[in-house]
Parts: C-alpha cells; structure tokens; sequence
C-alpha cells in the first residue's frame, strides 16, 4: 500500500513540474534568427553529404518559384526581415519532407511525384515554413531538455524506484508527443494561411493528406518518413476541413489537385489514366467522333468541377433521348433506343468505377 502511495505521489509530482515547464506553444517569436541559421545550415551541410541532391534545373526552378512567395510572407509574419528559406530536393522514395531551423527545407522526390499540382507542393512548404517561422524547433529543443531534467529529478527523488521512474519517463513522453502533435496543428493552420496570402489554393494541404491517408490504409509498405510521428492522418484531415471551413474557403477538390483529368488520344477519352472508351466504337452516337469528342470533354471538365461521387453519375432517358448526366450536366446525349441505352448503360458503369476507383475523399465527405 506505501508502495502505491509512493508511486501516485511521484506522477503527481511529475504532473505538477511538467505544468510548470510549458513552454507557450502560441508565442510566435524566433528567439535569434542568426543562431538558428548558423545551426541549420551545419545540418543542412551533414544532409547534403549524405543524400544526392536533385540538380535538375527544372525542379529546383519549381521550388525557388514557390518559396519565393513563401519567402516573402514569413518575413512579414515572423517580422524577421533576413528570413531565408532555402528548399533543396533529394533523391528518395519516401514522401517525405522536413525543416531545418533557419528555414532551410528539404524535400523527396517521392513527394515531388506524390503532389500533383504546385497547389498542393505549396501546401506542403507552407507547412515545414510553419516550423521555421513559429519556432517549434527551439520550442520542442527546450521543453525535450526540461521534461529529461523532470524524469531525472524524479528518479533521483524516488531513490530510483522503479515503478515511478518508469512512470515518470513514460509520462513525460506521452505529454511531449502531445506537444508534437499541437505543433503540428499549428503548422496546418499556418500552411492554410500562408498559401492564401501567397496565392496557392490551401485545399491542396486537405486533397495531399487525403491522398496520403488512402495510401496508407492501402500498403504497410511505403515510408512516410518524419510524416508517420505526426497527429493520425484521419484526424489530421478532419481538422484541416474545419479550418478550411471557419476561413470560409470552398472546398473543391477537383481545382487543387487537378482531379479527374480528361485526356484524349485521338478518338480515345481517358479520365486519370484509365480508358473510358472510344468514339469510333459507336458510330450511330458520334457520327463525327473527332467533332464530337470536344463536346464530351468539355461537359465532363465542367460536371467534375461539382466533384461529383458515383450517385451523382446516371443514364436517364425521355420520349426522344437518352442522356449520361452527371449533376444535372448532360455528358452524352442521343437517340433514345434500345441499342442507344444498352450503350450508353455500359459506358455509364465503365464512367462510375473510374469515378469511384480515382476518389480519395469519400469518407470524409
């Protein structure tokens, strides 16, 4: 029983000088801009020795264009007037990328091919620049040194019992991971607001995540580097759509990530990379395939600006037509027989398992 008090009274007291060491998460300040520089670029160094950075011309023509903008908001947010984001790319699988403190970045081909428009690659800049600019490195640095003082003076205190040095160490792990995790709330918030003043669409960080967390469901195989210690994707995403909403932004989708795009090959319609069919295939619907292919295009660009789901997407037919629709856009329209709607039932089902096969958002929706 004297045992037990003793435990309890050791968590209480781990409770009580955890409280007290907080360090204010909200504080916005860079402490010492040029010490952080300094030392971000020493492991910047370490970094560029170790991995092949990408030269291509191109990608990091890419990275300077955006951070360029990303550059110029975190000057004006943190009031640091020499702040400087330096953002390299390396060569990796992993979809990953971080911050240095100083604003040096560092990003993965595996997300450079992950992201699909520079919406979304904005986003995610936007995000590690969070970091830099709202200090978390230095933040996270200190309350990681307290909370290790905490344990120590526990152990020592409790004369090395067991159970509450082990309950002391577990504690302050569970309440520095917390801190983690509100940091990464806050560089979510952070992104969404820098992308408007930079002019990116902030939904791209929402369709990223959503991607990201479909993949995951979906392969225990790919490394998600630092990405796998942030707050879980699922709950990530909830709280970007809340974010989104509260700054009355519209979600869609479709524009921020360059969903559903229709491509042709001559009379071939593609949507993503997956054939749809062939006009040629049905001569008495599209007399005038290569005519009338532009038609269809363009009525399916402006039905997936709706977003539509597989609900949305059905063959309805009157006195004279029958019509693919989607949210009340007609696709396909044509004489209504009975040739015509086993026709256009078949391409109406080929449409919804590509609708539903290349949707990554459903249930959140």
């Amino acid at each position: 029983m004297l045992k037990k008090k003793l435990v309890l009274f050791f968590i209480t007291l781990t409770c009580y000088l955890i409280l007290n060491l907080q360090i204010n998460a909200n504080s916005q300040t860079i402490v010492n801009y040029d010490a952080e520089y300094k030392e971000g670029q020493k492991i910047a160094k370490e970094i560029e020795s170790y991995y092949k950075i990408v030269k291509d011309h191109t990608v990091q023509e890419r990275l300077n264009k955006i951070g360029e903008r990303l550059q110029k908001y975190a000057r004006e947010f943190s009031g640091v007037k020499d702040l400087k984001l330096t953002i390299r790319a390396y060569y990796s699988n992993d979809v990953n990328a971080f911050a240095l403190p100083g604003g040096f970045i560092f990003v993965t081909t595996g997300m450079l091919n992950f992201v699909r428009t520079d919406d979304e690659l904005a986003c995610i800049l936007s995000h590690e620049t969070g970091h830099v600019v709202l200090d978390h490195h230095r933040k996270q640095m200190e309350l990681q040194k307290k909370y290790t003082l905490v344990a120590l003076a526990v152990i020592i205190a409790s004369r090395g019992n067991a159970a509450a040095t082990e309950s002391a160490s577990l504690l302050s792990m569970a309440m520095l991971n917390q801190y983690s995790i509100e940091l990464e709330k806050q560089a979510d918030e952070f992104a969404i607001r820098c992308a408007i003043a930079c002019g990116y669409n902030p939904v791209g960080l929402l369709t990223t995540m959503e991607r990201l967390n479909a993949r995951e469901r979906s392969s225990q195989d790919i490394n998600w580097g630092i990405y796998r210690n942030h707050p879980k994707t699922e709950e990530r995403i909830k709280y970007i759509i809340a974010d989104l909403k509260k700054d009355g932004i519209t979600i869609n989708r479709r524009i921020a990530a360059d969903y559903f795009r229709v491509t042709n090959d001559g009379p071939n319609i593609y949507i993503e990379k997956d054939f749809w069919f062939n006009l040629q295939d049905y001569p008495e619907i599209f007399p005038n395939p290569f005519i009338n292919i532009t038609s269809v295009i363009k009525n399916l660009n402006l039905a997936f600006d709706e977003e539509p789901n597989i609900y949305d997407i059905r063959v309805i037919t009157n006195k004279n037509n029958v019509i693919i629709d989607i949210k009340n856009i007609a696709i396909i329209t044509t004489k209504n027989t009975e040739e015509n709607r086993k026709i256009l039932d078949e391409l109406c089902s080929r449409l919804k398992k590509i609708v539903w096969e290349n949707s990554f958002w459903e249930a959140f929706n």
